[in-house]
């Protein structure tokens, strides 16, 4: 074990000699080369599997979507593998998300991110003229699965955004073998919400352990986006200690929710829903449904999911809350809540064996 430690921490030394010995022209314009070669490779790849995703749609539509209903989950499995071969995994993702339409008003679904798919089709191929916003073009690349080089991100200072931070809360979800963590980050100067998203493998530990409800200086870098939202951690200080704060967070009502996710959508078509804060709301259970309802009195309903919501109106004792929530423009999806300077995190219902 020992020797594979010294071996592994030698290997660690070279490679960071080598990305840190200073490159001559004739290197970074090869290296340069070699990656805008795979660059145009892939969206090679992308255009062909675009293609293929416009027939397949186009045939849905001639067919009429009643026939798909009855479709088998591997019908729409075998198309979303033909886009992960064709290196498109956002489309693909979104091919999934079609087989799981049914129930309610399943055929409006189904129209609605065939649409959404076919805009993404179509904002891809017009991307390639200069007439695009970068910004736009950056949204475009991001719907169809392609990532932004971190290591450029952190060098950006344009996106930048810094100062003191809450961390409101985190969530974990698992794909695959995959954990990924969602950490929800609080400007208190500006109110703006930042999404940090760390990755770890089986049962292996987040790289940073950071407390919900806690404060942090900060400087995080925003993805390059029309609307931002995802960004990177470039520098964090430890957790505050003591700090007081009045927990009036800025949020949103129901109808100044909307005017701001029809903002956004007008400046970047390709996002389904966002994560906003309710400010002042309160949460109730009628005839079999949840609803919030905030400070105006307005409504809108909540979905639940697997969500249990009860021991969130325990914790807030009937009272006005803070409600982070994922907001598509007619429903809300409950992430976490803050309380009299507490942070509730909502988790799923616990069944029984």
């Amino acid at each position: 074990m020992s020797e594979w430690l010294t071996a592994r921490g030698e290997r660690a030394v070279k490679k960071k000699e080598k990305e840190e010995k200073p490159k001559s022209e004739e290197e970074l314009q090869k290296q340069e080369a070699s990656k805008e070669k795979r660059k145009q490779g892939r969206i090679d790849n992308v255009e062909s599997g675009i293609d293929e995703l416009v027939t397949f749609m186009k045939d849905v539509i001639r067919q009429g979507t009643a026939q798909i209903q009855s479709k088998p989950i591997s019908y729409f499995q075998e198309r979303a593998a033909r886009l992960i071969d064709a290196q498109a995994p956002g489309l693909a993702n979104r091919v999934i998300d079609l087989s799981a339409t049914a129930g309610g008003d399943w055929q409006g679904n189904m129209l609605a991110g065939l649409g959404q798919l076919f805009l993404i089709c179509k904002a891809f191929e017009q991307s390639k003229n200069n007439t695009v916003p970068e910004l736009l073009k950056q949204d475009i690349y991001g719907a169809i699965g392609f990532n932004q080089s971190q290591e450029e991100l952190l060098k950006n200072e344009e996106n930048r955004l810094d100062g003191l931070f809450c961390l409101l809360g985190q969530t974990v979800t698992l794909e695959d073998r995959l954990r990924v963590q969602r950490s929800y980050f609080y400007h208190i100067e500006s109110g703006n919400l930042a999404l940090v998203l760390d990755f770890a493998h089986g049962i292996s530990p987040f790289a940073r352990v950071m407390v919900p409800g806690s404060f942090y200086r900060a400087c995080l870098v925003y993805f390059k986006s029309s609307t931002p939202l995802r960004a990177l951690i470039k520098d964090i200080g430890s957790r505050l200690e003591d700090f007081h704060f009045d927990w009036q967070l800025k949020g949103e009502t129901v109808e100044s929710a909307r005017h701001f996710l029809s903002r956004l959508l007008s400046e970047n078509p390709f996002i389904d829903s966002r994560p906003i804060i309710f400010s002042r709301c309160r949460v109730f259970h009628l005839n079999h449904n949840w609803w919030l309802r905030d400070k105006e009195d307005n409504h809108l309903p909540i979905k639940t999911g697997a969500l249990d919501l009860w021991p969130l109106v325990a914790f807030s004792g009937g009272g006005e809350i803070d409600l982070l929530a994922d907001f598509d423009g007619q429903t809300a999806v409950p992430i976490l809540a803050a309380h009299r300077g507490e942070i509730l995190r909502l988790e799923a219902k616990k069944t029984s064996l």
